[in-house]
């Protein structure tokens, strides 16, 4: 007989407290003994009877696995044991001892810790021997990888030469010049305006300050000079200056530049850095395991402190790429609660561990917060955040000057979160210590998701002061109409916690336009009154009043676009509504932009409106989607009702269209056609989360998270087998043959599903996996890792197929494409990418929409979907924008083939070409039709297809200009004027080539019929031509936009150019419209013959690169920075009707009328 468990008496203790919980979960069990437990927790009868004992805290392992064991909901238990944790372990040390702590926490290792800067030594060498090489190196990393320590702990100690270090901010001059002052003994605000004005300065200053020696320039958190709002002209003004400095002749300086690796691609689309990213490009990767050993035990050796090697162990084999913040922090925490000199791997469990140490340490100062200090808390966050554009959100230094609201709040909150290091702040300004607390803190990251839109008004708004502050309070910079109805209706909203220069300039811009209004109705009223005292004027006081209702339709408009465009990343169908509610009061450009916004590029495509689902999938022939017990029709996106209603479904048979269905406590297989049972009727005691069918039909796997997997026949009703591990997650491979598991410690295992037997598979050692994904011809495997990275491999062989890199942090989900090169990929963050080896990056889908969890195909890889705790979006793949890789030709717009089937781009070497309607990825050919690149001389110039090149004269030579065919260099033209020029283009037919120089008309060459045409005007741009070569936009030098019809030589529209024009603007087919940008995202269009804007588009592309025309003049393509191309029809009456029918169909709510612009 075992012998009796000791009884325990409440005392008041949180241990016994927490063991007497324990004891009464196992007694509602039953009251099974420790031995029969042992058999299903998978650890030893004493082991689990020591967890009751109340004499020392369990492990959190034990803890859930005897929860398991007694039936109980781990999910309820983990918080449970975690704040007994924190509990037991006291007060946190006085300040004074933080000195000593052999970590630095969430900080970057700086000079002055480079003793106990251990693990790195053969990254410095190599580091410090490419810098010798070259005078400017990129050193990249991944977030979290250690650059900022690896180059101010690790070089700077090193260097021989002089170092000066700063990071760009808002303002990556006056950074520059704060770093410079002190060697020079200079003030900033001289050597700001120097370097801002003479591209040379800061090659003359390095050299004052070199001496007889040299200067390493270290420039690093480089992208925030793409995160912090700089111009795009400052922006490539401060590039091309560094980049001039190092490399002068005669330069003293050497410079490098840290740089996160996700901002690559921006890097890679500056001109001015994309020579350098060829060759002069350091990495810093993961650490090895003996590296990561070194720097876990070298500052605690260095502090007089020793590592558990159980801790060791642990932490050598669950710390990823991107993981050393979290790793310092934890281990910082796990000092403090050392047992005398040594950090133990129960004191590492109770700080949280890797993945809940720091938001441990966040949440406890949280906790201790005043509730109007918790709203300044919250509020202080998204004002340090910076929200990423295609990239993960950033951190971001603001001044104290921004803090000047409630200031003793703030104070008191800044010196809690800076005490426990979790911000760092001097006289200069504050920032976050370290972006791992962006992804750590599950609060702060829900503060991010919850309102993207409200945190970009609120950074515009805090830019838009600033400039307003630093132009003396001009009043051309304050805010009017859409954009101070939308921050006018965000902070009604949110109530933020506005600056005093914010505030004023709100202020200062609602009395601006209440001037504009009193204005108004000073005016109105006194033409009132003259309508009033002349009878005779009566159509005139009747027009009066139109305008009047006119203005205020006007104002509701832009009203409703506002308060449309707030919702568009949380609610698309209701975006939907108010835009078509806008559009109806009065039709204005932004009303029109919107509308085509969303007929075109929205968020999704569709919307199942649902809690919380556990569970998605399609059905075998992907005309219904499943979510946990409900069945959806895709195409009419509407509920499939069952006459039952306690009728649930748990899973569609592999064949012939059944349903596995559970109604009650039975089970039965269902015919969804005649709505009646197909056999298979017997009890069914099983409650768990996850139920899946084998190939065969007959056999059933159930799961529960953490649990191990049960194999039962449904036939009989026995279960057949238990897998002997215990899974968090469990997937079946799309034809239902093969099994994955992952542990909780992220261990992979494959199994045949029919028979339980273990899969002998090639797959190298990954590390810790937190998902994977079967192709569904099942021999493809894609794995997810800790540092975001997707790896498909061939299962049989193990061969490698593609490395798919992504934002640190393990993935939630994965999810095969009908083809085994594209994946869908959920990042830890909960943002939605489609990644492929032709775009390792990947294409954001959603843009900041929803907080995703879980993605699926349909079968044949066109329909997309994902789940989130508000419901279920869809996208129909061909309405994705198109993506290329990164190295586009910006000079040459992409151009559709003549049927308008395809779409072409160039880059420097190839041309793409996509099927339109397609999900292929784009075909590539060289542009000579052969392997060998198309290299271009001085004066030489290519056709848009690619298959012609005119010579054109240099300014020195007298030679004719030729036109040749690329293929065989036969002659298409010769003997056409001897002339030089600044412009060249042709037609995109080829039928016309144009030239343009200073002050001399343009010249069009009929390459057919041999004619040339002066065109009579004085100065013209770089020629934009319409699809079809029958039109010509220039623009002149008294700034207007002329158009003319090249077959007849006459000017057929004309409209003066905008203040800030943009000459990538494109003209339609038929000549009447012209598309242009009008800022990094935006795109204007013009109507020609009237001179009116028609709409403002908003591209959601970072910045847009290059327009072009359908040859029907219908859509309009946008090329933005990112090498992403979305196709625009600009149909304004088609949008209206395509955006009804999708509120009927794709965001049907029965509680919302139809808008009355959809009933008309």
């Amino acid at each position: 007989m075992p012998r009796a468990e000791k009884p325990l008496e409440a005392n008041g203790s949180p241990l016994v407290e927490f063991a007497l919980a324990l004891r009464r979960l196992r007694a509602a069990a039953g009251s099974p003994s420790y031995r029969a437990l042992a058999g299903t927790a998978h650890y030893s009868a004493t082991t689990l009877a020591d967890a009751a004992s109340g004499a020392k805290l369990p492990s959190l392992a034990v803890t859930l696995a005897y929860v398991r064991a007694c039936g109980g909901t781990p999910a309820d238990w983990e918080p449970r044991w975690r704040r007994l944790t924190a509990q037991l372990a006291g007060p946190p040390p006085e300040p004074e001892t933080e000195a000593t702590a052999p970590y630095v926490g969430l900080a970057a290792f700086g000079v002055a810790d480079a003793d106990r800067f251990f693990g790195r030594d053969r990254l410095i060498t190599d580091l410090c021997a490419r810098l010798a090489d070259h005078r400017l190196l990129a050193v990249f990393g991944a977030s979290g990888a250690g650059k900022s320590s690896l180059l101010r702990a690790g070089l700077l100690p090193r260097l021989s030469a002089r170092p000066i270090l700063f990071t760009p901010g808002a303002d990556p001059w006056e950074e520059c010049a704060l770093a410079l002052a002190t060697p020079l003994g200079l003030s900033p605000g001289s050597i700001r305006d120097e370097l801002r004005t003479d591209p040379r300065a800061l090659y003359r200053l390095t050299r004052q300050v070199a001496g007889e020696g040299e200067v390493v320039l270290i420039v690093d958190q480089f992208e925030e000079l793409f995160t912090s709002g700089l111009e795009e002209s400052e922006r490539a003004g401060f590039i091309a200056t560094l980049c001039a400095t190092a490399e002068s002749e005669r330069s003293q300086c050497r410079v490098i530049l840290g740089i996160r690796a996700d901002f690559y691609p921006h890097c890679a689309g500056t001109p001015q850095l994309a020579d350098l990213l060829r060759d002069n490009v350091f990495t810093v990767g993961p650490m090895t395991p003996e590296e990561l050993r070194r720097a876990i035990t070298g500052p605690a050796r260095h502090a007089g402190c020793a590592v558990e090697s159980a801790l060791l162990t642990h932490l050598v084999a669950t710390t990823g790429p991107g993981a050393l913040p979290l790793l310092s922090h934890a281990l910082l925490e796990t000092w403090r609660r050392r047992r005398g000199n040594t950090l133990t791997l129960a004191g590492f469990e109770s700080t949280g561990g890797l993945d809940h140490a720091l938001a441990n340490t966040a949440e406890a100062i949280f906790t201790t917060l005043t509730e109007p200090q918790r709203q300044a808390t919250r509020q202080l966050f998204r004002r340090l955040t910076a929200p990423g554009e295609g990239t993960e959100d950033t951190k971001r230094r603001i001044p104290h000057t921004e803090l000047d609201g409630e200031a003793a709040t703030l104070a008191t909150v800044v010196e809690h979160f800076a005490t426990a290091r979790l911000l760092v702040t001097d006289e200069h300004g504050l920032e976050i210590t370290h972006e791992a607390l962006l992804q750590a803190w599950p609060r702060l990251h829900t503060w991010l998701t919850e309102d993207r839109e409200g945190l970009r008004l609120h950074r515009a708004l805090s830019e838009a002061a600033t400039e307003w502050h630093r132009l003396a309070r001009d009043p051309s910079t304050l805010y009017r109409g859409t954009r101070l109805s939308l921050a006018r209706s965000w902070t009604t909203r949110e109530n933020p916690l506005l600056s005093t220069r914010e505030q004023d300039f709100l202020t200062a811009s609602q009395s601006a336009e209440h001037a504009d209004q009193r204005r108004t109705r000073r005016h109105t009223r006194q033409l009132r009154l003259l309508a009033a005292a002349l009878a005779v004027l009566l159509i005139a006081a009747t027009g009066i009043a139109s305008v009047a209702y006119d203005q205020e339709r006007l104002a509701t408009s832009r009203q409703l676009t506002a308060e449309a465009q707030l919702r568009l990343n949380s609610d698309t169908g209701q975006a939907i509504r108010l835009a078509l509610a806008a559009h109806d009061a009065a039709e204005t450009e932004q009303s029109r932009g919107l509308l085509l916004k969303l007929a075109n590029t929205p968020p999704e495509h569709a919307r199942l409106n649902l809690r919380q689902t556990r569970r998605i999938a399609f059905s075998p022939t992907g005309d219904q989607v499943l979510t946990d017990n409900v069945r959806w029709d895709t195409a009419s996106r509407r509920m499939i009702e069952d006459n039952d209603p306690e009728l649930l479904v748990l899973d569609y048979f592999p064949s012939g269209g059944d349903l596995l269905v559970r109604r009650g406590s039975w089970v039965s297989r269902w015919n969804p056609v005649i709505r009646k049972s197909a056999g298979l009727d017997r009890p069914w005691q099983y409650q768990t989360e996850g139920i899946a069918l084998a190939a065969d039909g007959r056999q059933v796997w159930l799961h529960t998270p953490g649990g191990a997997p049960i194999r039962n026949d449904l036939d009989t009703g026995r279960d057949v087998s238990t897998l002997p591990v215990r899974s968090k997650d469990l997937l079946l491979s799309p034809d239902r043959t093969r099994l994955a598991t992952i542990t909780e410690n992220g261990e992979l295992a494959l199994w045949d599903a029919l028979t339980s037997a273990p899969i002998q598979h090639a797959l190298p050692d990954l590390g810790p996996v937190s998902t994977v994904a079967f192709h569904r011809d099942g021999r493809y495997l894609a794995t997810a890792t800790r540092d975001g990275t997707v790896r498909i491999h061939q299962v049989h062989t193990g061969e490698l197929i593609a490395e798919l890199p992504g934002s640190p942090g393990f993935p939630r989900g994965i999810a095969f494409a009908a083809q085994p090169h594209t994946v869908a990929v959920i990042a830890n963050d909960g943002r939605l990418t489609l990644r492929s080896p032709y775009r390792p990056t990947g294409l954001a889908i959603g843009g900041q929409h929803d907080n995703f969890e879980r993605v699926t195909f349909d079968p044949v890889g066109r329909m997309l979907a994902a789940s989130s705790a508000t419901g279920v979006s869809l996208w129909d793949r061909t309405r994705l924008p198109l993506y290329a890789n990164n190295n586009l030709d910006w000079q040459w717009p992409p151009v559709f083939e003549r049927t308008g089937q395809s779409l072409r781009a160039r880059t420097r070497t190839d041309q793409l070409t996509w099927q339109l309607g397609r999900l292929d990825p784009p075909t590539s050919t060289p542009l000579l039709g052969t392997a060998s690149p198309l290299r271009l001389g001085p004066g030489q110039v290519l056709s848009p297809d690619g298959t012609l090149v005119a010579e054109v004269a240099v300014p020195a030579s007298a030679s004719a200009t030729t036109v040749r065919r690329v293929a065989d260099q036969t002659l298409v033209a010769t003997g056409l004027p001897a002339t030089s020029a600044d412009s060249v283009g042709f037609t995109p037919d080829n039928r016309y080539l144009v030239l343009t120089r200073t002050n001399t008309p343009p010249q069009v060459h009929d390459l057919l019929t041999g004619e040339t045409r002066h065109l009579d005007a004085l100065r013209a741009s770089s020629p934009t031509f319409s699809i079809g070569g029958h039109h010509l936009a220039i623009t002149t030098t008294d700034r207007t936009i002329v158009v003319w019809d090249l077959r007849t030589g006459t000017r057929t529209a004309e409209i003066p150019a905008p203040p800030k024009l943009d000459y990538r603007f494109a003209l339609s087919p038929d000549g009447q419209k012209l598309a242009m940008p009008s800022g990094n995202r935006t795109v204007d269009l013009w109507d020609l013959p009237t001179g009116d804007n028609l709409a403002a588009l908003d591209s959601d592309q970072p910045e847009v690169r290059a327009l072009s025309w359908h040859p029907d003049g219908s859509t309009l393509t946008i090329t933005g920075s990112d090498t992403t191309i979305t196709l625009w029809r600009i149909s304004v009456p088609n949008a209206i009707t395509a955006l009804c029918e999708s509120l009927d169909r794709d965001f049907r709510d029965p509680d919302q009328p139809s808008p009355a612009i959809c009933t008309r």
